[in-house]
C-alpha cells in the first residue's frame, strides 16, 4: 500500500492566514486600547477629539504591545509579522489612527525561546500592559498564555495553539492543533489505514505537535488507529535518511511530519 504522508510544518505559505489574524489581533487591541487606562500603554480621548479622514493621527500614542520571534527558528514567521504590524501602524496613521490617536507598536523579540517569551511578557505585565498579540509559533505562545488571569491580560496568539479555556483572556488565530490532527485522523480512518507513524522536530513545536498527536489519539473515536513508529530528528539536520529507514521498516499505512524553521520552508 502506498505510504500517506501528512506535513504541519509551519512555512511561509501559511503567512497569509498568519497576516490576516495579525490585522484581526491589531484592531481589537486598539479597540481595547482606546478603553483601557494610560497603565497600559493607551490613552482616551480628549474632550473635544475628533477624527477626519485622510488626516494624519496625533496625540498620545495607544502602544500595541508584540512579542515576536524576529529571531531563532521561528524567524521565517516573526520577521514578516513584524513588517506587517510596522505597516498597519503607518496606514492606521495615515487615516487618523484611533479616534485621532496614533497606534505605535512595541515590537519585542522572543528569540523564538519560551523562557525569553515569559520574561518580556511578564514585564509587560508589570507595566500594566492589558494586551499582548503573542507570536510567533506555538510552543512560545502557549508559554506566554499561562501568564494570563481572568483580570486580563488579553492576550492574541498568532499561532493556533489550542481552544482557549471558556472565559479566559486567550484567544487564539486559525484552527487548533487538536483539530489540525484530528481532521488528518479522520482522512485516515476514512481510508481504512489502522497504522500510522509520525517524524517530529526535537524543538519545542515538535514536541507539542507529538504531545498534541498523543492526545488525540487518545480518544475513543480514534481507537482503531494505533501509532506503530515515531521519529524525532533536529531542526538543523541536512539528513533524515536514518529515520525514514526506521520509519518504512515499520510498514505504516501513513506518516505524519511536524516540524517548523526556515529550512522546512
Amino acid at each position: 500500500m502506498k505510504l500517506v504522508s501528512v506535513s504541519h510544518a509551519k512555512y511561509s505559505g501559511r503567512f497569509k492566514r498568519t497576516s490576516l489574524a495579525v490585522s484581526l489581533g491589531v484592531l481589537a487591541a486598539t479597540a481595547l486600547a482606546a478603553c483601557g487606562s494610560s497603565n497600559a500603554g493607551s490613552a482616551s480621548s480628549s474632550a473635544g477629539s475628533t477624527t477626519t479622514a485622510g488626516k494624519a493621527a496625533s496625540g498620545t500614542p495607544i502602544v500595541i504591545h508584540a512579542i515576536l520571534s524576529e529571531t531563532g527558528g521561528g524567524a521565517f514567521l516573526g520577521s514578516r509579522q513584524a513588517k506587517a504590524l510596522k505597516i498597519l501602524e503607518s496606514q492606521v496613521n495615515a487615516s487618523g489612527g484611533i479616534d485621532g490617536h496614533p497606534v505605535q507598536m512595541d515590537i519585542l523579540d522572543n528569540q523564538t525561546s519560551p523562557a525569553t517569551a515569559v520574561s518580556l511578557a511578564t514585564n509587560l505585565i508589570s507595566q500594566g500592559a492589558q494586551f499582548i498579540l503573542n507570536g510567533s509559533i506555538g510552543a512560545v505562545d502557549k508559554a506566554v498564555d499561562a501568564l494570563a488571569t481572568p483580570n486580563g491580560p488579553f492576550i492574541y496568539d498568532l499561532s493556533p495553539v489550542e481552544h482557549p479555556p471558556a472565559g479566559s483572556m486567550i484567544f487564539s488565530a486559525g484552527f487548533s492543533l487538536s483539530l489540525e490532527i484530528q481532521s488528518d485522523l479522520n482522512y485516515f480512518k476514512s481510508k481504512g489505514y489502522t497504522k500510522i507513524a509520525a517524524l517530529t522536530s526535537t524543538d519545542a513545536s515538535g514536541v507539542a505537535g507529538f504531545t498534541t498527536l498523543q492526545q488525540v489519539l487518545a480518544q475513543p473515536q480514534f481507537s482503531s488507529l494505533q501509532l506503530i513508529n515515531h521519529q524525532t530528528f533536529d531542526d538543523s539536520s541536512v539528513s533524515i535518511t536514518t529515520q525514514l529507514s526506521v520509519i518504512k521498516a515499520a510498514k505504516p499505512q501513513a506518516l505524519i511530519t511536524w516540524a517548523t524553521g526556515t529550512p522546512l520552508g
